[in-house]
């Protein structure tokens, strides 16, 4: 978390991170802004791909109006799905 905080420090453009939840439960565990790009994340200790959470990042991704790419971070290996334009990263590769 630290090493994106920097990250976003060193923009010059408008960047926060915040939450994000739906009034029907659906929720992305953090979302990076920085303008003029959206970067959801979910993140578990699982080794697994948790349906729910993979689910979550589906929905916040396609109500976004401009294509952007969300993060599933995870104990398990590194994967693209090339359809929802989502990366699987391992946590050792951000940790």
């Amino acid at each position: 978390m630290k090493e994106l905080e920097i990250w976003l420090d060193r923009a010059p453009q408008y960047s926060q991170i915040y939450y994000w939840r739906t009034h029907g439960g659906v929720e992305v565990d953090f979302i990076a802004e920085k303008a003029p790009r959206i970067f959801p994340f979910e993140v578990t200790y699982s080794k697994k791909i948790d349906a729910k959470k993979y689910k979550n990042l589906k929905v916040f991704l396609n109500n976004l109006p401009s294509k952007t790419a969300g993060f599933f971070i995870y104990n398990g290996d590194f994967h693209y799905d090339s359809d929802r334009n989502i990366f699987f990263i391992p946590l050792w590769a951000v940790g």
